[in-house]
């Protein structure tokens, strides 16, 4: 995080591009995590920027443990999200334009816990009982549920 704070310091709330992660964890009662976060609010997957010098796939296992206290023991990637869907203006006034790197993650260690910064809350919700998504989580989300619709089908009907 020091690396967009140096650059904010540098350009204060002009655009810029990052490049982060979104993490879905599925646990084995099919049911996904998610963070209430602090800073807009809403529901969504953990997830976060990239480091200098770290791999993305570093970047999802250090974003999912900061915020969730979770091990990746494996993870797969779905799908890179960019474009002008993935613009936007934090509460704070920061404007970024959004490089997403998708991951499901089936297998973790540990249980959830909510000692971020970031999270206000921390919960499993089943497919049929999610919250609403909108805006960036919305895009992503349909896309996820386009690429995992058999897998889910079987999920969502088996409940």
């Amino acid at each position: 995080m020091d690396y967009i704070h140096n650059i904010r310091k540098k350009i204060g709330h002009s655009a810029i591009i990052l490049v982060g992660t979104n993490i879905v964890v599925i646990n084995k009662h099919h049911q996904i995590l998610l963070q209430k976060r602090k800073d807009i609010g809403t529901w969504w997957v953990p997830g976060g920027y990239l480091e200098l010098g770290e791999t993305i796939e570093d970047c999802a296992k250090r974003e999912l443990f900061e915020e969730t206290g979770l091990i990746a023991r494996n993870m797969e990637l779905i799908k890179v999200f960019s474009g002008n869907d993935f613009i936007c203006k934090y509460p704070n006034g920061d404007r970024v334009q959004n490089v997403i790197c998708l991951f499901e993650i089936t297998d973790v260690k540990g249980k959830p816990n909510n000692n971020s910064d970031e999270s206000a809350e921390l919960r499993f919700f089943s497919f049929t009982e999610l919250p609403a998504f909108d805006g960036i989580a919305k895009i992503v989300f349909a896309e996820y549920v386009r690429k995992r619709k058999a897998a889910l089908k079987r999920v969502i009907t088996s409940l």
